[in-house]
């Protein structure tokens, strides 16, 4: 039976059950109990378990990598995508608000989560401050783990059990009231920050892989924001990060790399999970439980429509996220063409076509061919396959952000990609405290000037000259795009229900109109021209199905009916029904 908490799962690789008493006497060879195990010198390989977990949290789940979706797809500026209509629907149902209690997203990110709770609790339980200078930091360490685990909880569910110890089996915890889990997350993170030390400069990459007194104090500072304690908020992140002097941004060219592995713990980093390769394990070992494999594959472009695939990225991919039109046009209108982030976020189609590096560029002895773009336009060996049905959940824009380069793979591995896992980056930092500003009336000449050179590094043509809560509103949507903070910043901010309320309505597939003409005759071919196609785009409509945000029910995720038929005393959200 599948249980809401592991503790039963995880317990069993730690101690063994018997039904004779008689045996429970004779100690079971090669098995460790946690009783013997969470000693003070098991205590560095301990919380290494513990960030083991974490990174796992993020990123397992077989194809669902729920962390992820859970955190990007509730969104107007990108579709849900894939080969066709129908393939990832785990994924669609979520990004056109049609899924239910029964979603696989949903149900694997509330487990992950849960799970990674019971290793914080398992190492806390077992550990005592005053033990060693080492088992202060590593006990600090789980409790900002165990906080910021609750505080993602609380801001998907709303008022999910606070989970605070390891449960005994039969503990089937209610809800815990939406403020009190906040307040308890706030205070967590406020007693357990001091007892971790500081990231040492920028140029540490070492503080940007493990907690750091500044990270821990910035995961505060977005609790008080999303708990809209807005003069805490100030006070928490100027004080200990925005004046620590440990953080400072890349250069605008370098913007391209934040999320490839040459920006890998650089001075932006707040917190991202270590992914290295290790000889000493297989392949499916690498791929499973170290490196996002998949999550790369859903982030890639869907490599098998295209007639190549261009020289500059890695591997083939499932598809399955597209910048929508409405934000690729909004982030061109605002920053224009030319700036830093528009070219390191998205790529539009002719620039695909016209300056990425395609196989039919070279010779057999691969010696540039130098064509002209002329000559480019009229190559059928570019671009969109003209014998397939084009890209479904596309309107011409490319995601560049997160697509796999070729040096981000790892070399004995293939495909497999080597880039951390971003938690947190200091322009989100930043953005929260001008909010915070803002919406205290704090400090706002200092939020403007740091709201400034967020968008003199981004190379944007809108700079803005005050602050406004729509200032702030309109650069957090661009710079922190697909960063995992657009839904919970419409949903804080109340303009989720009518920014989202059409979300899903339409999905499109982009083309070439580069075609064959008949089927047996020779192929004759036009110049490359992107084509969006709205037929048939309106499936939900046709098909009698939901779309859209509805007020009242999709500001909260509903509880996974697996954990509700385990744990009884858990009630469901509001508007969400429960599917028998």
């Amino acid at each position: 039976m599948k249980k809401i908490f592991i503790s039963l799962a995880l317990l069993s690789a730690f101690s063994t059950v018997s039904c004779n008493p008689d045996l429970l006497e004779i100690p079971q060879k090669g098995v460790l109990t946690t009783d013997t195990y969470y000693l003070p010198e098991d205590a560095t390989a301990a919380i290494t378990a513990v960030y083991a977990q974490g990174q796992r949290a993020l990123i397992w789940g077989n194809i669902y990598m729920p962390w992820m979706l859970m955190s990007n797809l509730p969104s107007d500026d990108l579709y849900a995508a894939g080969n066709n209509r129908g393939d990832n629907d785990f994924a669609a149902q979520i990004n056109e608000f049609r899924a239910y209690t029964d979603n696989e997203v949903i149900t694997r990110l509330y487990r992950n989560l849960y799970e990674f709770i019971y290793i914080t609790n398992l190492f806390i339980d077992k550990y005592e401050y005053g033990m060693s200078d080492d088992i202060d930091r590593y006990l600090s360490e789980a409790r900002v783990w165990r906080a910021w685990t609750h505080l993602y909880l609380a801001t998907w569910w709303g008022s999910p059990p606070l989970v605070d110890h390891v449960l005994a089996p039969d503990e089937k915890p209610a809800g815990t009231p939406h403020d009190e889990i906040m307040n308890w997350v706030i205070e967590e993170l406020k007693d357990a920050a001091p007892h971790i030390p500081s990231r040492v400069s920028p140029q540490d990459k070492n503080g940007a892989v493990r907690l750091t007194k500044e990270a821990a104090y910035s995961f505060l500072g977005k609790a008080q924001v999303q708990h809209k304690k807005y003069a805490d908020a100030v006070q928490t992140l100027k004080q200990y990060v925005i004046d620590s002097g440990k953080y400072e941004l890349v250069s605008g060219p370098d913007m391209n790399f934040l999320y490839h592995k040459a920006g890998d713990a650089n001075s932006e980093k707040v917190f991202e999970f270590n992914v290295v390769d290790q000889p000493s394990l297989a392949a499916r070992d690498i791929r499973n439980w170290i490196v996002p494999w998949q999550h790369y594959q859903m982030w890639h472009w869907r490599i098998d429509k295209l007639r190549s695939r261009p020289l500059e990225i890695r591997g083939g991919g499932w598809g399955g996220f597209n910048p929508s039109g409405v934000f690729a046009r909004a982030l061109i209108e605002n920053d224009g063409l030319d700036s830093h982030r528009r070219k390191a976020w998205i790529k539009t189609y002719d620039e695909v076509l016209y300056d990425l590096s395609w196989s039919s560029d070279f010779d057999k002895d691969n010696n540039p061919l130098n064509l002209t773009i002329e000559q480019k336009k009229h190559d059928p060996e570019r671009g969109i396959d003209f014998a397939k049905e084009g890209l479904y959940g596309h309107e011409g824009y490319f995601q560049w952000k997160f697509v796999p380069f070729q040096d981000d793979r790892i070399a004995r591995l293939g495909d497999m990609m080597e880039n951390n896992i971003v938690v947190m980056r200091y322009t989100e930092v930043m953005l929260l405290y001008i909010e915070a500003c803002v919406q205290s009336g704090q400090n706002t000449a200092e939020a403007l000037s740091l709201l400034n050179q967020i968008q003199n590094r981004a190379g944007s043509a809108h700079v803005s000259t005050e602050l406004t809560l729509a200032e702030v509103q309109n650069e957090k949507r661009f710079e922190c795009w697909m960063e995992g903070t657009r839904f919970p910043d419409l949903v804080r901010w109340g303009i989720a229900a009518e920014t989202l309320k059409d979300q899903g309505e339409r999905v499109p597939v982009f083309k070439d109109v580069m075609s064959r003409i008949g089927t047996s005759e020779p192929a004759q071919y036009t110049a490359h021209e992107g084509v969006v196609d709205w037929t048939g785009s309106d499936y939900n409509r046709q098909q009698g199905m939901p779309w859209g945000f509805k007020a009242g029910q999709h500001e909260l995720m509903p509880y996974p009916l697996e954990e509700m038929q385990v744990n009884t005393n858990l009630p469901q959200n509001p508007g969400w029904p429960v599917i028998q």
